[in-house]
């Protein structure tokens, strides 16, 4: 079975890929050492993204007033489960399609 590498949507921004990416290989790697899953039978069950904390700062102006700055973070919850025989089976008929695919067309070029 192929590795499955993370293509995210078209609308998604690309200034957090590499967060929610790294997310995603942490919460592989914890599933893999505490759980003993292996990384190719994972599947993203849910991902969660919540309000955090916000970091208030103040910034002066004119005339003793000031404005304030405020950066939100926020909370991110991966949750991952293992794929079902039949899932996995479904899969890798989608990989051996895709591959057809990609053969046929290389040899009409």
């Amino acid at each position: 079975m192929t590795e499955r590498i993370f293509s995210p949507p078209p609308n998604f921004f690309p200034s957090c890929l590499s967060q929610i990416r790294k997310l995603i290989t942490s919460a592989v790697a914890n599933a893999g050492t505490q759980a003993e899953l292996e990384a190719a039978d994972l599947l993203v069950d849910r991902a969660v993204v919540g309000r955090g904390v916000v970091l208030k700062r103040i910034m002066p102006h004119g005339r003793n007033r000031h404005g304030t700055i405020r950066s939100p973070y926020s909370n991110c919850r991966i949750t991952l489960r293992e794929l079902s025989p039949e899932e996995r089976e479904a899969l890798a008929e989608k990989d051996r399609r895709r591959e057809r695919r990609k053969s046929r067309l290389s040899a009409s070029k």
